[in-house]
């Protein structure tokens, strides 16, 4: 597979080197879609394209807000942050995770001028890289969608995990949970980024105590 991505800011193929690193950020518009999967099978889609182009996820960055503005994108602008300190490019599927147009009646159109330069401002000098061309029609980035889910309208059936693949699961992400909960970052927004139920985070904190 070719191991493309697209600029955001002006749609320009970039050639990644091989075993490059790469920050992944994924982005869904409410907590239901999150509820019913939608976030894990994009992060899991979207890990899987960035393995099939032979670079390597340095980490990972959910999200649960709308994309129509950076109001409440903490996620997101800490993904910037961390961009900026380590020099890492940002890879999601397509533009609509960064950024969708604030006309509620063509939430698939092209974002009005002031919305790119909000994005744009916000994250000078970090490069934001999509896997798709941010030019794609609506109807390319379904198709690109289902390509990767494997079944039209369906989610990814999950491979059977390999023995100990849970447990070793569970412990880094407990792992990112110390870290971010030493950062200060609070239960709800790990739980966002983390992907897990704030029922589950607050009951592992309590643990941790």
């Amino acid at each position: 597979m070719s191991s493309l991505l697209y600029d955001i800011s002006d749609g320009t193929a970039i050639q990644c080197r091989p075993f490059q690193r790469v920050r992944l950020y994924e982005r869904v518009s409410t907590s239901k879609q999150a509820r019913h999967g939608n976030l894990s099978c994009q992060a899991r889609a979207t890990r899987r394209a960035v393995h099939d182009r032979h670079l390597q996820v340095h980490d990972q960055f959910l999200e649960v807000a709308p994309a129509t503005s950076l109001n409440g994108r903490t996620d997101f602008l800490a993904a910037i942050d961390a961009s900026r300190r380590d020099g890492l490019a940002i890879v999601t599927h397509d533009r609509t995770r960064y950024i969708r147009c604030a006309d509620p009646n063509n939430s698939e159109g092209v974002p009005f001028l002031y919305q790119w330069d909000e994005l744009l401002e916000a994250s000078r000098g970090v490069q934001l890289l999509t896997l798709i061309p941010p030019t794609a029609s609506p109807n390319q980035r379904r198709s690109s969608r289902i390509r990767r889910s494997g079944k039209a309208g369906r989610s990814p059936k999950p491979a059977r995990a390999a023995p100990g693949s849970l447990k070793k699961r569970r412990q880094a992400l407990a792992l990112r949970l110390r870290v971010l909960h030493r950062a200060g970052v609070a239960a709800k927004a790990i739980s966002r980024r983390l992907a897990v139920p704030e029922t589950t985070i607050r009951r592992w904190l309590g643990r941790t105590r």
